[in-house]
């Protein structure tokens, strides 16, 4: 057929051909398209050639032949013919999907702009709900703070009224100091003073006390301790310490309620309180009692001596008829006795953030025995806080001293 044009599936051809002569002739031939040039065959009586799986394309076969002496024929016969390409290689396709494919893509990326869109809308209306519920949270929760600062507030006023002034304290030990620190706003840690005229003689009491925990639960404590002592020693005029101690002892756990039944709060103090009366000729009598709170004494030109407390607190695990031990001391004029809670030696600090000790505290006290007795606290304040350093308080901070 002329002007041949097939399908890409039709793609094997055997072409034949004949020169019209009685002489031998030989053929020679070559296929030319657009993607290759073949070389001229060399000559073969042959007169036919086979090409299969041709690409799509347009082709044209070329033939030539020669004689027997080898004369070339000076003219060529050539074939043209078509091998159309598969639809999906064809221009039209090839753009329609590129065009299709641009479509797709900026169709998908407006429709995730505009998810986006609305999920920025659903995210900020969300942010909006919840920002005003916590704004409404913070002004409850600030209003709260506010009310729970003045309730702390209110109680260390109540706190202060049932502590002795400073005034009261110098008023009847001249020569003293007191170093007292609370943690928080209010303290576990309380201190006790009065004075009693029997018989003739005048009574000195001080009491320093260290109630289990701090801040508020402590404080509720030291208000029920303070107002049992004053209960004991100013209206039932009791002054052998160590039935203060006792009476204290019940009068706590029954303030609490620590019977002995499973769950109840086991709350307490530590406490220590000495009554101090005057002998005359510079003498001073005086009776220790304890409960894991020692006494120290520091009298002149002698090592610092310590009056051990019983290994027992008031109230808690300790048995309602626990009979706490009396010390019965003599003092003179210059002696000097201290009383503290735990809350200075058990402060972390220093360069390897250790406790400072018990013992460092007692060499402190008594390498500085030099200093007035009033100078004390200020001393005693640096020294606790450059030890404290940036470390935290862990404990309420309580310490008197008393020069007789």
């Amino acid at each position: 057929p002329i002007d041949l044009n097939v399908s890409y599936d039709i793609n094997s051809f055997t072409f034949k051909f004949h020169a019209v002569t009685l002489d031998d002739v030989k053929y020679s031939h070559k296929l030319i398209s657009s993607d290759f040039n073949n070389a001229w065959s060399d000559y073969v009586s042959d007169a036919s050639v086979s090409y299969n799986y041709l690409q799509p394309g347009n082709y044209i076969l070329l033939v030539r032949c020669v004689n027997s002496q080898g004369i070339p024929n000076g003219k060529l016969i050539h074939y043209s013919f078509i091998i159309r390409p598969p639809f999906y290689r064809s221009w039209w396709f090839i753009l329609s999907s590129i065009l299709l494919s641009i479509g797709s893509i900026v169709f998908y990326f407006r429709w995730r702009n505009k998810q986006l869109e609305r999920a920025n809308k659903d995210l900020e209306a969300a942010v909006k709900i919840r920002t005003e519920e916590l704004s409404e949270s913070n002004a409850k929760l600030s209003y709260s703070l506010n009310d729970i600062r003045d309730s702390i507030k209110y109680a260390k006023r109540l706190q202060d009224s049932i502590l002795p002034s400073r005034f009261e304290i110098r008023k009847l030990f001249p020569k003293s100091f007191l170093l007292y620190k609370p943690r928080d706003v209010v303290s576990g840690d309380f201190y006790w003073t009065s004075a009693l005229e029997m018989a003739g003689t005048r009574y000195l009491f001080a009491v320093v006390a260290d109630c289990t925990g701090h801040g508020v639960p402590g404080a509720f404590m030291s208000m029920i301790g303070a107002d049992k002592l004053n209960n004991i020693i100013n209206d039932k005029k009791e002054v052998r310490v160590d039935e203060i101690l006792n009476q204290l002892n019940r009068a706590v756990k029954q303030a609490m309620k620590q019977d002995g039944i499973e769950g109840q709060t086991q709350d307490g103090m530590d406490i220590s309180i000495i009554c101090i009366s005057d002998a005359g000729n510079g003498k001073f009598t005086a009776h220790f009692a304890g409960a894991n709170r020692p006494l120290w004494i520091l009298r002149p030109e002698s090592p610092l001596e310590e009056i051990k407390a019983d290994k027992v607190a008031i109230g808690g695990y300790t048995d309602n008829e626990y009979q706490f031990k009396k010390h019965e001391l003599i003092l003179a004029k210059k002696d000097r006795i201290f009383m503290f809670s735990d809350g200075f030696p058990d402060q972390f600090g220093g360069e390897q953030s250790k406790k400072f000790m018990t013992k460092k505290l007692r060499d402190v006290l008594q390498a500085n025995s030099h200093l007035p007795m009033e100078a004390n606290d200020q001393f005693l304040d640096r020294i606790f806080m450059n030890w404290k350093g940036k470390e935290d308080q862990v404990d309420d901070v309580l310490i008197w001293g008393i020069e007789l």
